[in-house]
């Protein structure tokens, strides 16, 4: 899903903010939506969904997701991939590490380098 986000613009609002008016996504959205909490339900109570995961937790992954930057596509669905993995461990309810996907070089702002350089 963090993928399919990754390359459809305005995949995450659609989860994250009310439909707009002009468009009639409620139902579909609202369907999404309780079979996602029906898969939450069945995760927390199978022991591998933290207790304390809600909805919006995922909606804030998928914000955070949004927000990843990089120079090409293909840099930003391997970032996306690595934030996924980061992700899927911190809302695992037992903390066993699995390796994740390679780094991804992702471009800081100049005054992010700056500070690293006088450090």
């Amino acid at each position: 899903m963090a993928a399919h986000a990754a390359s459809t613009t305005g995949f995450a609002r659609a989860f994250t903010s009310p439909p707009p008016r002009a468009v009639d996504l409620a139902a579909d959205r609202d369907r999404t939506l309780h079979l996602l909490l029906e898969l939450m339900g069945r995760a927390k109570a199978a022991g591998l969904l933290r207790r304390d995961f809600v909805l919006e937790d995922f909606s804030l992954a998928l914000m955070a997701n949004e927000g990843i930057r990089a120079e090409s596509p293909a840099l930003r669905l391997a970032a996306t991939r690595r934030f996924a993995a980061l992700m899927i461990q911190a809302f695992r309810a037992e903390r066993a590490p699995t390796p994740l996907p390679p780094p991804v070089r992702l471009p800081l702002s100049r005054e992010g380098v700056a500070r690293l350089d006088r450090s």
